[in-house]
Protein backbone atom coordinates (compact mmCIF):
# COMPACT_ATOMS: atom_id res chain seq x y z
CA UNK A 1 0.00 0.00 0.00
CA UNK A 2 2.65 2.27 1.08
CA UNK A 3 4.56 1.94 -2.27
CA UNK A 4 1.91 2.00 -4.38
CA UNK A 5 0.90 5.61 -2.73
CA UNK A 6 4.56 6.58 -3.76
CA UNK A 7 3.73 5.36 -6.90
CA UNK A 8 0.33 7.60 -7.51
CA UNK A 9 2.42 10.89 -5.96
CA UNK A 10 5.28 9.44 -8.33
CA UNK A 11 3.52 9.37 -11.66
CA UNK A 12 1.51 13.10 -10.55
CA UNK A 13 4.75 14.51 -9.95
CA UNK A 14 6.03 13.45 -12.95
CA UNK A 15 2.92 14.08 -15.35
CA UNK A 16 3.60 18.02 -13.73
CA UNK A 17 7.19 17.94 -14.96
CA UNK A 18 6.32 17.16 -18.39
CA UNK A 19 3.35 19.43 -18.13
CA UNK A 20 5.63 21.89 -17.20
CA UNK A 21 8.17 21.44 -19.93
CA UNK A 22 5.66 21.35 -22.56
CA UNK A 23 3.92 24.55 -21.77
CA UNK A 24 7.47 26.21 -21.38
CA UNK A 25 8.57 25.47 -24.74
CA UNK A 26 5.00 26.46 -25.87
CA UNK A 27 5.26 29.61 -24.25
CA UNK A 28 8.56 30.36 -25.19
CA UNK A 29 7.59 29.68 -29.09
CA UNK A 30 4.90 31.58 -28.84
CA UNK A 31 6.52 34.79 -27.38
CA UNK A 32 9.56 34.07 -29.98
CA UNK A 33 7.16 34.30 -32.74
CA UNK A 34 5.03 37.21 -31.43
CA UNK A 35 8.25 39.19 -30.91
CA UNK A 36 9.52 38.49 -34.58
CA UNK A 37 6.07 39.35 -35.84
CA UNK A 38 5.89 42.93 -33.94
CA UNK A 39 9.68 43.89 -34.36
CA UNK A 40 10.25 42.32 -38.01
CA UNK A 41 13.27 44.95 -37.99
CA UNK A 42 14.79 44.77 -35.01
CA UNK A 43 16.42 41.38 -34.02
CA UNK A 44 17.56 40.46 -30.63
CA UNK A 45 21.34 40.58 -29.86
CA UNK A 46 23.13 37.35 -30.37
CA UNK A 47 24.24 38.47 -26.36
CA UNK A 48 20.73 38.48 -24.71
CA UNK A 49 19.78 35.16 -27.10
CA UNK A 50 22.60 33.27 -25.96
CA UNK A 51 22.01 33.90 -21.96
CA UNK A 52 18.41 32.87 -22.84
CA UNK A 53 19.03 30.10 -24.53
CA UNK A 54 21.98 29.31 -21.52
CA UNK A 55 19.01 29.92 -18.91
CA UNK A 56 16.30 27.39 -20.75
CA UNK A 57 19.19 24.80 -21.29
CA UNK A 58 20.55 25.31 -17.18
CA UNK A 59 16.81 24.52 -16.83
CA UNK A 60 16.99 21.19 -18.62
CA UNK A 61 19.85 20.35 -17.51
CA UNK A 62 18.53 20.38 -13.77
CA UNK A 63 15.39 19.02 -15.09
CA UNK A 64 17.49 16.06 -15.96
CA UNK A 65 19.06 15.81 -12.88
CA UNK A 66 15.37 15.77 -10.85
CA UNK A 67 14.34 13.10 -13.28
CA UNK A 68 17.18 11.14 -12.20
CA UNK A 69 16.93 11.80 -8.55
CA UNK A 70 13.33 10.91 -8.17
CA UNK A 71 13.52 8.02 -10.05
CA UNK A 72 16.24 6.62 -7.71
CA UNK A 73 14.23 7.98 -5.05
CA UNK A 74 11.17 6.17 -6.28
CA UNK A 75 12.76 2.79 -6.96
CA UNK A 76 13.98 2.83 -3.24
CA UNK A 77 10.82 2.99 -1.82
CA UNK A 78 9.41 0.24 -3.76
CA UNK A 79 12.49 -2.16 -3.32
CA UNK A 80 11.20 -2.22 0.38
CA UNK A 81 7.68 -2.53 -0.67
CA UNK A 82 8.93 -5.44 -3.41
CA UNK A 83 6.24 -3.74 -6.44
CA UNK A 84 7.93 -4.76 -9.37
CA UNK A 85 5.11 -3.87 -11.62
CA UNK A 86 5.03 -0.10 -10.28
CA UNK A 87 8.94 -0.10 -10.56
CA UNK A 88 8.75 -1.03 -14.58
CA UNK A 89 5.97 1.86 -14.73
CA UNK A 90 8.20 3.67 -13.11
CA UNK A 91 11.22 3.58 -15.11
CA UNK A 92 8.85 3.68 -17.91
CA UNK A 93 7.59 6.98 -17.67
CA UNK A 94 11.41 8.27 -15.72
CA UNK A 95 12.50 6.80 -19.90
CA UNK A 96 10.12 9.07 -21.75
CA UNK A 97 10.88 11.95 -19.99
CA UNK A 98 14.64 11.31 -20.06
CA UNK A 99 14.15 11.07 -23.45
CA UNK A 100 12.27 14.48 -24.19
CA UNK A 101 14.33 16.26 -22.05
CA UNK A 102 17.72 14.53 -24.36
CA UNK A 103 15.72 16.49 -27.11
CA UNK A 104 15.68 19.59 -25.33
CA UNK A 105 19.21 19.95 -24.46
CA UNK A 106 20.45 18.52 -27.61
CA UNK A 107 18.25 20.72 -29.83
CA UNK A 108 20.05 23.92 -27.61
CA UNK A 109 21.83 26.40 -29.92
CA UNK A 110 24.44 28.45 -28.65
CA UNK A 111 27.63 30.27 -30.43
CA UNK A 112 30.26 30.39 -27.53
CA UNK A 113 32.71 27.04 -28.27
CA UNK A 114 32.73 26.04 -24.53
CA UNK A 115 28.68 25.77 -23.92
CA UNK A 116 28.75 23.74 -27.38
CA UNK A 117 31.35 21.71 -25.97
CA UNK A 118 29.33 21.54 -22.47
CA UNK A 119 25.93 21.06 -24.65
CA UNK A 120 27.60 18.12 -26.50
CA UNK A 121 29.09 16.29 -23.47
CA UNK A 122 25.83 16.46 -21.93
CA UNK A 123 23.95 14.70 -24.48
CA UNK A 124 25.98 12.21 -25.02
CA UNK A 125 26.05 11.45 -20.98
CA UNK A 126 22.36 11.96 -21.03
CA UNK A 127 22.03 9.41 -24.00
CA UNK A 128 24.16 6.77 -22.35
CA UNK A 129 21.61 7.23 -19.44
CA UNK A 130 18.85 6.77 -21.44
CA UNK A 131 20.00 4.01 -23.22
CA UNK A 132 21.35 2.25 -19.78
CA UNK A 133 17.36 2.58 -18.38
CA UNK A 134 15.79 1.12 -21.39
CA UNK A 135 18.36 -1.67 -20.88
CA UNK A 136 17.32 -2.31 -17.20
CA UNK A 137 13.57 -1.57 -18.32
CA UNK A 138 14.30 -4.31 -20.90
CA UNK A 139 15.54 -6.88 -18.27
CA UNK A 140 12.86 -6.01 -15.99
CA UNK A 141 10.43 -6.82 -18.06
CA UNK A 142 11.82 -10.10 -19.60
CA UNK A 143 13.69 -11.18 -16.65
CA UNK A 144 16.91 -11.20 -17.79
CA UNK A 145 19.46 -10.57 -14.82
CA UNK A 146 22.19 -10.25 -16.86
CA UNK A 147 20.23 -7.35 -19.25
CA UNK A 148 19.26 -5.67 -15.63
CA UNK A 149 22.83 -5.85 -14.32
CA UNK A 150 24.52 -3.82 -17.66
CA UNK A 151 21.33 -1.34 -17.94
CA UNK A 152 22.08 -0.50 -14.30
CA UNK A 153 25.58 -0.34 -14.57
CA UNK A 154 25.17 2.03 -17.55
CA UNK A 155 23.20 4.59 -15.50
CA UNK A 156 25.10 4.43 -12.48
CA UNK A 157 28.37 5.27 -14.75
CA UNK A 158 26.55 8.05 -17.25
CA UNK A 159 24.40 9.49 -13.59
CA UNK A 160 28.04 10.19 -12.39
CA UNK A 161 29.20 12.01 -15.54
CA UNK A 162 26.38 13.87 -15.54
CA UNK A 163 26.43 15.44 -11.99
CA UNK A 164 29.99 16.21 -12.76
CA UNK A 165 28.74 18.26 -15.84
CA UNK A 166 26.18 19.41 -13.69
CA UNK A 167 28.21 21.07 -11.23
CA UNK A 168 30.35 22.84 -14.30
CA UNK A 169 27.55 24.20 -15.43
CA UNK A 170 26.71 26.19 -12.35
CA UNK A 171 29.42 28.42 -12.89
CA UNK A 172 28.79 29.27 -15.95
Amino acid sequence: MKSTLFYIIYTIALFFVLYTIFTNNQVSESTNSSKSISNRTEQPSPVKSEQNNLSEFKRDVQMAGQVMKELDYLLEEMAKGDDLESAIDAMSIAYEEALIVVEKISNSSFSEPKLLDIQKEITIVLTEYTEGLGLLLEGFEHGDGEQMQAGYQETVKSKEKFLKLETSIKDL
